[in-house]
């Protein structure tokens, strides 16, 4: 998930480099936060009710940092986690499966990963050989194809 997010935060016009700087900070806390906490994917909104009530309010932070950590939320969930169609989609369709959470956590990964090496295209909407070029770094140059035959292992 970071690289899917520091990629779409690099390229967001709407603030600063010192803003988007800090609102990093603040994201890298929020994803080690539901992280160690075990709450499941960060895009989910009351993940981010959670962390503000038990991570954020415990601090105690002054007032401007409390309007910067919120922007900050604020631009993940408004901006990142609206649009995260892909990610919903997979979401539901491996929890259709009932396949495990470790399962769903490695796919997801998988899926940030593959967004954040199409940026700015969206995944699905990729051509084949953006595909199979992404399967091929993954593969670590040995001729993996889009299709994925041959075990990378």
């Amino acid at each position: 998930m970071h690289d899917w997010v520091k990629v779409h935060l690099k390229a967001y016009s709407g603030a600063s480099v010192e803003e988007r700087r800090a609102w990093w900070i603040t994201l890298k806390w929020y994803f080690g936060y539901c992280a160690k906490k075990e709450l499941g994917e960060p895009t989910n909104r009351d993940n981010g009710k959670i962390f503000w009530r038990d991570a954020v309010l415990c601090a105690d932070p002054e007032d401007w940092q409390k309007a910067q950590w919120g922007d900050a939320l604020k631009w993940f969930f408004e901006e990142l986690a609206a649009r995260d169609v892909a990610g919903a989609k997979l979401r539901s369709a491996l929890r259709r499966r009932h396949l495990a959470y470790t399962t769903e956590k490695a796919y997801m990964g998988w899926l940030r990963r593959f967004q954040a090496f199409l940026h700015p295209k969206e995944a699905m909407d990729s051509e084949s050989g953006r595909r199979g070029a992404f399967s091929n770094l993954l593969g670590g140059g040995k001729g993996v194809g889009a299709d994925g035959p041959e075990p990378v292992f």
